[in-house]
């Protein structure tokens, strides 16, 4: 078909998961600007029922997003973000250059029906309401694991022809890396690819301006937290560029062909982009959602607050958490997006109720509202540290330079309680 932006309504459909086939949630439409949701009554009456994002109402009749929202948290989770928008935008100026005309801005319409079907996060799918093929249905399929250094070259070329404004690079770079690349978030150069088993898994390459080799020190801590018994997804690191590796990650809501349920911690907790917001709006959360295993989450979640503070984790804002949604209700998913960054003083989160500073002292204060009494707490501290403590014999493991080993000392500083 022709351009997905150009429909005012799709359907919306959920599947196949793990527990249903495809079902059609309901309808979305937009009218300048302004998107309308409206459930379909035979979903909201059905046993197979998922809240996927708590500020739609369980029932029939037009919905519309919160006041000072153009956006449903729902259709959010399925968008892209920096990395995804930036190449659809760009894609935009060059046609608009080819055919002599004035770009247009995107808007979150022109995002969400952009993004690949085959790699769009969840399970959410989109259509035309009289079709079955679901959208964006480029014809191009996500690469295989084979074409990953090729990629790697191509989002280093994308990221200088977009600083040297060279129209023609662009167009090339740009037609290679859109289709793998424009359904993920997160600021950094990424793609989707496949493993030789047919897996699907993302690829962060090293951006231009890297001082440091940032997809090793997420593995390094991608181990140190399975250490610290966190549940992590599987992750491998790749040398294929001159100075720095490229971090892989298996994504974690795919089973085979099955798509996973799955919501940010941006939804579930009603925030947006810019708002105030702390661990204990999860913890919230989990209350208010959480299935018969939410004491098991929130300790997970408790573990995961330590182990930001104690490695300089501090970009853990909403986004960079979620949770599998289940007809019982929501479940922790496994951590993803760690980095240290010893260069930031505070943390995206609150660790309280009002502040941000990276210290224990804080998190173990609010340790009753995780279910954890003080000695539970204090057991946690010590494990979680203990998993740490090896990081610099994981980091040389993994090829980490005598300079890297030096110049992130202070993102394992003890932080004391």
């Amino acid at each position: 078909m022709g351009d997905p932006a150009a429909l005012r309504e799709v359907a919306v459909d959920l599947g196949p998961t793990s527990e249903t086939g495809p079902n059609c949630l309901g309808r979305l439409s937009h009218e300048r600007g302004t998107l309308r949701f409206e459930y379909e009554s035979a979903w909201v009456d059905s046993p197979d029922f998922l809240l996927l994002d708590p500020m739609i109402g369980a029932y029939p009749g037009p919905q519309f997003p919160a006041s000072g929202r153009d956006n449903f948290g729902l259709f959010e989770d399925v968008s892209p973000d920096r990395w995804g928008c930036v190449l659809m935008q760009r894609r935009e100026d060059l046609r608009a250059y080819e055919q002599g005309r004035k770009p247009r801005a995107l808007n979150a319409w022109d995002y969400l029906l952009g993004v690949q079907d085959e790699t769009r996060m969840g399970a959410m799918r989109l259509r035309a309401p009289d079709g079955q093929v679901y959208l964006d249905n480029s014809p191009k399929p996500v690469p295989p694991a084979t074409e990953l250094r090729t990629l790697e070259a191509a989002s280093r070329e994308l990221e200088t022809a977009l600083e040297r404004g060279d129209l023609e690079a662009l167009d090339r770079w740009i037609r290679v890396l859109i289709a793998p690349g424009s359904s993920l978030g997160g600021a950094r150069p990424k793609c989707s690819f496949r493993m030789v088993d047919g897996s699907l898994w993302i690829a962060k390459f090293p951006a231009k301006d890297d001082q440091r080799d940032v997809a090793l020190w997420e593995q390094v801590l991608a181990r140190l937290a399975e250490n610290a018994g966190i549940t992590t997804a599987v992750s491998t690191l790749y040398p294929f560029g001159q100075r720095y590796h490229t971090f892989c990650i298996r994504r974690f809501d795919r089973r085979g062909d099955r798509r996973i349920p799955f919501a940010s911690a941006m939804n579930f907790t009603a925030k947006t982009d810019g708002d105030e917001a702390s661990y204990l709006d999860m913890v919230q959360a989990l209350d208010d959602h959480g299935t018969y295993e939410v004491k098991r989450d929130l300790e997970q979640l408790f573990r995961r607050v330590l182990f930001n503070i104690l490695v300089s984790n501090r970009d853990d804002h909403l986004r960079n958490h979620g949770f599998f949604v289940t007809r019982d209700g929501i479940r922790l998913a496994p951590t993803y997006d760690v980095n240290p960054m010893p260069e930031k003083a505070t943390h995206a989160l609150s660790i309280d109720e009002t502040s941000a500073a990276p210290d224990l002292s804080l998190a173990l204060a609010t340790a009753g509202l995780y279910g954890l009494d003080k000695p539970a707490a204090n057991r946690i501290v010590a494990t979680v540290r203990d998993a740490i403590a090896p990081w610099r014999e994981v980091a040389r493991e993994l090829g980490a330079s005598r300079a890297e080993l030096l110049s992130m000392e202070s993102a394992f500083s003890d932080r004391s309680n």
